[in-house]
Formats: structure tokens, sequence, C-alpha cells
């Protein structure tokens, strides 16, 4: 399977973009990126996931070891998706009830500073 179509873009203020297929594969550079993020400056990490067109279980443990870890150290993790590739494995797995997921209106409007903890 190709790879190269994976990218994190690592923005200001604790922006992760994260766009393709996220799996096996891909994860553990995803796992690294948010560790970095959620240890960082910002006491907000927003995971922009509007452009992954696919997630398996190594997403999902990523993104919960991200929130897991932004937690103990008193920050917030919000994830940014619009797709199904996304929000349907986040609800499967119950994480949409402990992680707060917006669609790009929401994050446009500013939601993100307001996301419930």
């Amino acid at each position: 399977m190709d790879h190269r179509s994976f990218t994190i873009t690592t923005q200001p203020g604790g922006v992760v973009a994260v766009a393709g297929e996220l799996d096996l594969y891909t994860a553990p550079e995803l796992r690294d990126q948010l560790r970095e993020a959620v240890c960082g400056e910002s006491e907000r990490v927003v995971v922009d996931m509007r452009e992954v067109s696919f997630m398996d279980s190594s997403g999902l443990a990523a993104i919960f070891t991200a929130w897991r870890s932004a937690g103990a150290l008193d920050r917030e993790l919000v994830i940014v998706a619009d797709g199904d590739a996304v929000r349907r494995p986040l609800a499967l797995a119950a994480m949409d009830e402990l992680v707060p997921v917006l669609d790009s209106e929401q994050f446009a409007a500013g939601r993100a500073l307001t996301a419930p903890r």
C-alpha cells in the first residue's frame, strides 16, 4: 500500500493537520506529532482530520493516547472532522463521547476555543 499521500502538518497555535490514510503504518507518525503538540506550549491541541480518507483502530489508539496525555497535563484535545472516515470510527469506539469532535463550521466559528473538556 502506498502511504506517500499521508501528511501531517503542524501549525501555530497547537493545530495538527492530518491528510490521507491513517492506519497501522502511518499511526506511529501521528502519535509522535501529537505527543510533541500535547507537550508543547499550547494548552489546546486541535487535530484537523478533515482530509483523512481512512482511519483504523491504530489511528483511534493514537488519538486516545494523545487525549489521555493531554488530560494528564491539564490540556485539551479537540478533533475537527467532517466525513464518516473519521466520525464513524470515533462513534463506534465511543471516543466521540470523550474527545470533542467539531465540524468545519463549528471550527470556523471559533468553537474550538470553547469546546467542553
